[in-house]
């Protein structure tokens, strides 16, 4: 997965069929370089909104994907799930990634929720979450969030003041 140099050779007679003045000139030389190194995809940033959502609400998770490889990806899956300590709570929705060129990055939006108890949860997602890119390193795919989901809160009570009743 590195770039290598390979040394081109062209030979115009190679088997001296052609009589010439001069067969000095008959071979060329040129080094290429070969950049074998594939894509490789990065989540950079992830933030969840609102960051501190209660059992009722929805969170929208905002990633950011990156393309550090030295070729392009294509497109493939953000894939996410969400876990209470150690046990697996389930699967969040997959997002399309689309394709990127090197060096390139994008901003993607999960919808998600709303997370029925009051607990510690951490999401986890990864980039090209299908396997379908071959990548230069595939163990950095990950980015984790891990976020409190509390108890409704209380409906607002505002008790009835008789002095409220002005005219």
């Amino acid at each position: 997965n590195t770039a290598d140099t390979f040394t081109v050779w062209a030979d115009v007679d190679a088997n001296g069929e052609v009589r010439e003045s001069d067969k000095s000139n008959n071979l060329a030389t040129a080094i290429c370089v070969i950049d074998l190194r594939p894509p490789n995809l990065v989540i950079t940033a992830v933030t969840g909104v609102p960051s501190s959502p209660t059992v009722t609400d929805r969170v929208t998770f905002h990633l950011t994907v990156w393309n550090i490889g030295q070729r392009p990806a294509a497109a493939c899956l953000l894939a996410g799930t969400a876990n209470i300590g150690a046990t697996r709570w389930g699967d969040l929705p997959t997002v399309d990634i689309p394709a990127l060129q090197p060096g390139a990055s994008t901003t993607l939006d999960v919808l998600a929720g709303p997370f029925p108890t009051a607990a510690t949860y951490t999401a986890t997602f990864t980039a090209d979450g299908d396997n379908r890119i071959t990548e230069m390193e595939e163990t950095d795919n990950y980015k984790s969030l891990t976020f409190t989901v509390a108890s409704p809160r209380p409906a607002s009570y505002d008790a009835w003041d008789p002095a409220d009743n002005v005219s």
